[in-house]
């Protein structure tokens, strides 16, 4: 508590996005307290990876002083950074500025060289695809603290960095540049990629919604979705609890329901867009606004 307290006071002091300025400040605050039983017949890196496993083992919360551990032999490797950033989600402030800090380590481990190299093939090498993985959990974390305009931005260099985009930044962007009302990128990512998945066909006609209305080709669409995916229409129209897993496979209806989560806003920021869908598909709210407040609804808008 001690570091996370000294850290948190740190980056709001700090002015800027470039955390470089810092990181001498958080090196400082780790050495205040070292690490109990030092192991001097191991390199620092090589404790430091024992001891994430030891948190790993630990899980969550009980695992977070022996992640700070590992910080305080090896202050800048991404992997103690991610593990503190993912622990804290349910804190989307405190989240998003672990995710930050874990983001600033996988960029200080890419030499320059490496990053004009493989600039459009991240993916190819194991130093950038950290760095891709940094700005994953750190746009989630964003997207989850309501700071979605940085949370575009993210994973737009995610696209340039990555031109395959083997990790789906845009199953979480293309529902940012309709929140957005950046229409004209958000149809170039529906004819970019032609994804199936069961947000995407729905993205696909609200992005045609936001472009012109109620239109014979959004229509179209919006029934190609339905007849496809009939129960991201129903999650949409209708914010419920998601689904319980009975196991570690996802059912029909919690993909259906990650769907909805991740597309809902687009359609909330667009007056008659609820309407327009539920006429198009007929599905019609069951649920009341109160009954979903009262069983404690919240947006993720996460995709996992």
């Amino acid at each position: 508590m001690i570091f996370l307290t000294g850290l948190i006071t740190l980056y709001q002091e700090h002015k800027g996005d470039d955390l470089g300025a810092l990181a001498p400040k958080v090196e400082e605050l780790l050495k205040q307290h070292p690490v109990a039983n030092r192991d001097l017949s191991q390199l620092p890196s090589e404790q430091a990876e024992a001891l994430m496993e030891q948190a790993y083992e630990a899980e969550g919360l009980r695992g977070v002083p022996v992640a700070v551990d590992a910080l305080r032999l090896t202050p800048w490797a991404y992997e103690p950074w991610e593990y503190l950033s993912t622990t804290f989600a349910h804190e989307p402030s405190l989240a998003a500025m672990l995710a930050s800090f874990a983001l600033y380590a996988a960029h200080r481990a890419i030499k320059p060289a490496v990053m004009e190299e493989y600039h459009g093939r991240f993916w190819e090498t194991p130093e950038t695809r950290e760095f891709l993985q940094a700005l994953m959990l750190v746009s989630s974390m964003l997207i989850d603290a309501g700071r979605i305009v940085e949370a575009y931005h993210r994973l737009d260099e995610m696209l340039v960095l990555d031109e395959e985009d083997h990790l789906g930044a845009r199953h979480w962007l293309l529902p940012l540049t309709i929140e957005l009302h950046d229409i004209d990128y958000a149809e170039y990512l529906t004819t970019r990629w032609d994804d199936d998945d069961e947000a995407w066909p729905y993205l696909r006609a609200m992005a045609e919604y936001a472009r012109w209305g109620n239109t014979p080709q959004g229509r179209e669409l919006l029934q190609a979705a339905y007849r496809r995916y009939p129960l991201v229409a129903k999650y949409l129209v209708n914010a419920v609890p998601e689904p319980k897993q009975k196991d570690d496979e996802r059912s029909d209806e919690h993909r259906a329901w990650e769907a909805a989560d991740l597309a809902r806003e687009c359609f909330r920021r667009y007056g008659g867009a609820m309407s327009w869908l539920s006429e198009v598909t007929g599905e019609r709210p069951t649920f009341s606004p109160f009954r979903s407040a009262k069983a404690g609804v919240k947006s993720k808008r996460r995709r996992h």
